[in-house]
Order: structure tokens, then C-alpha cells, then sequence
């Protein structure tokens, strides 16, 4: 007993695909299918014994993708290749969603901090990624705001037309942040 429901607990595993669950073959309990092939479209509405029966005859497997709706939908496709192309598509939608790098500054700083600091941003920039600029105020700096928002102008001109400001600088507490955009 232990051993068989051991085994359908791994064959289940297979169907997996990207955190949700395929139902193929013999496991699709539904009486009736709209089965969709995957070069002629739409093969109307077959018993499951007729969808399974056109799945070996094509080699491909049966896998119901709407179980929800009425009759479920089902295609015919090979499973190991739907579940590749799944997880490229996700891969591919991971690499495309730009990252936010963060970057601290103060806002009294000297010029050789500052260009390595605007190096760091302009690498950023170019590799696709929004910089947040964090101008973190100690003490009584904090009275001096306006030193915060030059330093982050002085960085908007010397990125010129490489860059440009999300929306205005706001202060957060103790710190002026702006998010930097690459053009």
C-alpha cells in the first residue's frame, strides 16, 4: 500500500509545471473533453475514450489545461515539450523585469566620492536597471535639505540625456530618495 501510493505520489510530481498541476492521460476523469489539436484548432467535443484514442494515434498526450470550464479543455501535445517551452516563458519573463539597484550617498560629499558614485549609477543605467538614490541625512544635516536635492540635480546633469527622474525627490524621514530611470 505504502509503496504504490508512493510511486503515484512521484509519477504526480512529473505533471508539475512552473507551480501548476496538468492532469494528462488517464488521470483527466472529466466523461467529456473539447479537445483542441495542436496544428488543426478545435476537434469539437469528444468522449474521453475518443480524445485518448486520437492522442495514440497522433503519439502525443491528452493534457487538460481549463479544468474549470464546461466541458473541460483539452489539448493534444507532447508534455515533455509543453513543460520546456512553459519554463522558458517564465525564465524569459524573470530576465525581462528590470531590477532596482540601490544606491546611498550623503550630502556632503567630496568630488572623487560623487564621479565614483555617478560611475556606479551610469553602469547601472546602461545594463537596463532603475537606480533608487538614497541621500541619508545625519544629525543636524537634516536642516539642510536643500544640499540633498542639489546633489541629486548635480546627478541628473551629468547623466544628461542617459537618464531620467522617475518622479520628484521625496523625504522620508531622514532620507531624500529619488528613482532614476534609464532612457
Amino acid at each position: 500500500m505504502a509503496l504504490s501510493l508512493n510511486l503515484k505520489l512521484a509519477r504526480n510530481r512529473q505533471n508539475f509545471v512552473e507551480g501548476k498541476y496538468y492532469q494528462t492521460n488517464e488521470e483527466i476523469r472529466a466523461p467529456q473533453l473539447r479537445v483542441v489539436h495542436p496544428s488543426e484548432g478545435q476537434l469539437g467535443i469528444l468522449s474521453l475514450e475518443d480524445a485518448l484514442a486520437k492522442a495514440k494515434e497522433l503519439e502525443l498526450d491528452l493534457v487538460e489545461v481549463a479544468p474549470g470550464a464546461n466541458p473541460p479543455v483539452a489539448k493534444l501535445i507532447d508534455f515533455a515539450k509543453f513543460k520546456y517551452e512553459e519554463s522558458k516563458k517564465k525564465k524569459n519573463s524573470k530576465a525581462s523585469t528590470p531590477t532596482t539597484k540601490q544606491l546611498r550617498m550623503r550630502p556632503f560629499m567630496e568630488q572623487h566620492d560623487f564621479d565614483v558614485k555617478l560611475k556606479k549609477i551610469s553602469k547601472f543605467l546602461s545594463s537596463g536597471d532603475r537606480v533608487r538614490i538614497q541621500v541619508r541625512f545625519f544629525g543636524r544635516e537634516i536642516t539642510k535639505k536643500q544640499f540633498g536635492f542639489n546633489l541629486i540635480s548635480r546627478v541628473m546633469e551629468e547623466l544628461g540625456d542617459k537618464a531620467k527622474l522617475n518622479s520628484e525627490p521625496k523625504i522620508k524621514g531622514k532620507v531624500l530618495e529619488a528613482l532614476i530611470l534609464p532612457k
